[in-house]
């Protein structure tokens, strides 16, 4: 069963739940996440002020270093 996606095609924050859920429950102790869970699942996180400057970050990065940055 393919996971549940938004209308741009991305994965929604419950299906990537349910995905490592599932994986929890089969996993044996101290098992590496599987690669499928860490690859397609690049997210997109947009951000913006009340003053209206927006920021939008995808792929992999510090992310809470940037949103410390933008935020101020």
């Amino acid at each position: 069963m393919l996971p549940a996606k938004t209308e741009e095609s991305h994965l929604t924050m419950e299906a990537v739940q349910e995905l490592f859920d599932r994986w929890r429950e089969k996993r044996k102790h101290r098992d590496p996440i599987p690669p499928a869970l860490w690859g397609p699942l690049t997210s997109t996180i947009e951000l913006t002020k009340p003053t209206g400057e927006r920021m939008t970050i995808t792929g992999g990065c510090n992310v809470a270093e940037l949103v410390r940055v933008f935020l101020g």
